[in-house]
């Protein structure tokens, strides 16, 4: 039997200093906790809520016992609040941001060495999926090529033969190439959050410095499960009017019009008076042209730009008198 609770029954449900974790804790790593997260942290409550009445508890020993039975719930209630979406779980889905907020990659450790080059300033220097050498390798995509010292790395989390009979086939490929190439096993890493481990291997890999700060907060550079609503924002800021769109644009674009407004592009463009097409006629052409003829009617300006009188109406309807 399923049963269904209303909002005002969850929000009754939860205790409010639970919440008040999980927000606290999104605040101080960027994203949700999770529950394997929680139970590897070796942090106690009060390291990220000071005030929770269970502050002297470790979050192993806090999850397990207590919040587990909340978590899911909770954090399902501030992502619909926040607008962040985290229905896409599907294998190799993109859904972590990088902290420089210009990649999205598919995983934790995956979002995590590019925010190493960040860290380090080099970000700049570093392919993500270069597609240079699919025609080449079998159609293998490297995940980060560092041009510059001609080192590729993969971060292989995946089981099955074939997988990784490939990227082995890849690895002769890329070496022949005339490059360094670090496979790593990504498994050993993931499957117990040692995400510190990670860190510490690939610095002595690249030949880093490691740095206090990733060692005191690592899951602040892991990424968040889904890109924040300014994310999205910005990203429809900076890409709505590139026509024309990729694939990949008009995908994205479309999937972050829907989660925050709940309508695609054709209806955003349409309610922002912004031009569908590269030949189209901008709104606020057309209302500066209006103000400029004043006693010009609807339809000779409507012949002017090749639009339907209700057209021009509707967009310059009390701008000014008829």
């Amino acid at each position: 039997m399923k049963i269904i609770l209303t909002p005002n029954q969850v929000e009754n449900l939860i205790p409010q200093e639970d919440e008040d974790f999980v927000i606290a804790w999104r605040e101080k790593n960027g994203s949700f906790p999770g529950f394997r997260q929680l139970q590897q942290s070796g942090q106690r409550v009060e390291s990220t809520l000071s005030t929770h009445p269970k502050s002297n508890m470790t979050t192993k020993e806090y999850v397990d016992k207590h919040l587990g039975k909340f978590l899911n719930l909770i954090v399902a209630k501030l992502s619909n609040e926040m607008g962040i979406s985290l229905s896409d779980k599907k294998r190799g889905a993109r859904r972590y941001v990088s902290k420089d907020a210009k990649k999205i990659l598919r995983s934790e450790l995956e979002v995590l060495t590019y925010n190493i080059f960040v860290i380090e300033n080099i970000a700049n220097q570093i392919e993500v999926d270069s597609k240079r050498f699919k025609n080449i390798c079998q159609g293998k995509e490297p995940d980060f090529v560092w041009e510059n010292k001609k080192i590729i790395i993969e971060v292989a989390g995946m089981e099955g033969e074939d997988y990784w009979k490939k990227l082995n086939f890849a690895e002769d490929c890329f070496k022949n190439l005339g490059y360094t190439v670090y496979v790593i096993d990504a498994r050993k890493f993931e499957k117990q959050s040692k995400y510190i481990a990670y860190y510490k291997y690939l610095c002595q890999l690249l030949g880093f410095d490691v740095k206090q700060e990733v060692i005191d907060s690592p899951y602040k550079y892991l990424g968040y499960s889904e890109p924040t609503k300014n994310f999205k924002e910005k990203y429809i800021e900076d890409n709505i009017n590139s026509i024309p769109y990729t694939l990949q644009q008009r995908y994205n674009l479309n999937k972050y019009l829907n989660q925050l407004y709940g309508y695609g592009i054709k209806e955003y463009k349409k309610r922002q008076g912004i031009k569908r097409f590269r030949h189209s006629v901008d709104k606020n052409e057309i209302i500066k042209f209006k103000k400029e003829n004043p006693q010009m009617s609807n339809s000779k300006i409507a012949d002017h730009f090749g639009l339907s009188k209700n057209t021009v109406q509707q967009l310059t309807t009390g701008l000014l008198a008829r």
